[in-house]
């Protein structure tokens, strides 16, 4: 591609970003994402992170909206750990949610495209944390039954 293509490109992405974040803001054609602390579904990653400015800050703050918006990844999760992704969001985090206990995230979003970048590294670091956590609880049961290290050095 030529470089005038591409910038043709970069200004027409950056013309929708703009057009998505003024209808978060409206919450025009928007999903309402609670999240709460122990929940199947959690949202992960706060890829392409644009703090507000101006105009925008000002009517995201006045429809009691954080002057923020990024993009994620909703999964199912077990543990908290990503199961299954239910598609990539952009979303604007609410300042309060709308639930009586109040123990909640709550986000204004639009679906994306599927960022299947995101969703593997998101996996990747799933698996590391898992396979750290098993390697540990190996480890500390071998130290615990008194045969220490000492296999480990030759």
């Amino acid at each position: 591609m030529s470089e005038p293509r591409l910038n043709k490109i970069n200004s027409d992405l950056s013309v929708n970003r703009e057009a998505l974040i003024r209808q978060l803001i409206a919450g025009s054609d928007v999903e309402e994402i609670v999240v709460y602390d122990v929940s199947d579904c959690q949202l992960y990653g706060r890829r392409y992170r644009q703090k507000l400015r101006g105009d925008l800050a000002r009517a995201a703050e006045d429809a009691e909206c954080e002057p923020v918006v990024y993009q994620s990844v909703y999964w199912f999760t077990l543990a908290y750990f990503p199961f299954k992704p239910l598609g990539t969001y952009l979303v604007l985090p609410r300042k309060a949610c709308d639930d009586p206990g109040g123990d909640a995230d709550q986000y204004r979003a639009v679906r994306l495209a599927t960022d299947w970048c995101q969703v593997a590294v998101h996996y990747l670091i799933a698996v590391l944390l898992l396979v750290t956590a098993v390697l540990s609880v190996l480890a500390w049961q071998r130290f615990r039954s008194g045969s220490g290290f000492g296999h480990f050095v030759t």
